[in-house]
């Protein structure tokens, strides 16, 4: 009989993080060695090695790239996946997370069971390339476009692409009306809800009631994600 996978989880705060793990525990072909949080990752002794490490990718609390020089400093030979929210993904670190060895990159909108964190353990515990989210891969290209052509602005997702985009709470689709993707532009652009307001012939309550439902429908808190995220779907300041 083959031995379980040992396996060390990084969490984050995240809430579906204690689901993850239970879920993870309870396989019969895994054996969770260790379940910690990122901000103690350098203690001694919290990290033990084992053959995958599964560790958090929200930028909030640890940097990717920062938190995999701290996994391989204590756990070298760790197969490693990060996990995390598509409003964290970075092309520049997964440009260093991949020149590094990483190969595992997979997004919270992506995961509709535990299953499919089961399988990218398995399959890159056997050496495979895990193939990630169209999101993954759009972010990746374009990053490596920005490196051949700096000046470009970047590859954007396709409809297709766009349409694979949800809710990561609820998994609900995103959808944005013209007047939404107007307001985002404006805010890319660096426009106040006043001058917003006066450009699109509409109330500042009329403006904020975007931006709070733009908020609502990517899953993020501030502007400056959403100025992330506007990149993402094309829409970029004219």
């Amino acid at each position: 009989m083959q031995a379980p996978i040992s396996l060390t989880i990084i969490h984050s705060t995240y809430p579906v993080w204690p689901h993850v793990g239970a879920a993870l525990a309870a396989h019969p072909h895994i054996d969770v060695v260790a379940d910690i949080d990122a901000a103690h990752v350098e203690k001694p002794g919290a990290v033990r090695p084992s053959d995958v490490v599964l560790a958090a990718a929200g930028v909030g609390a640890y940097h990717p790239v920062a938190l995999h020089g701290a996994i391989r400093r204590l756990s070298p030979d760790s197969a490693l996946i990060f996990l995390g929210p598509m409003a964290d993904l970075e092309g520049a670190a997964l440009l260093v997370l991949h020149e590094h060895g990483v190969r595992g990159y997979l997004v919270w909108e992506d995961v509709r069971g535990m299953e499919v964190i089961v399988q990218a353990i398995l399959a890159i515990q056997a050496g495979n390339l895990l193939i990630s989210s169209p999101a993954v891969a759009a972010t990746y290209r374009a990053a490596l476009e920005r490196r051949r052509r700096p000046r470009v602005d970047g590859l954007v997702l396709t409809p297709g692409e766009r349409l694979a985009w949800v809710h990561p709470t609820t998994g609900r689709r995103l959808v944005l009306s013209a007047r939404d993707q107007a307001v985002l532009r404006h805010l890319v652009q660096g426009h106040k809800h006043q001058q917003i307001a006066q450009m699109e012939r509409i109330s500042v309550r009329t403006v904020e009631n975007h931006i709070a439902h733009l908020k609502e429908q990517f899953g993020v808190e501030t502007t400056v994600m959403l100025g992330v995220l506007a990149e993402r779907w094309g829409i970029v300041p004219e």
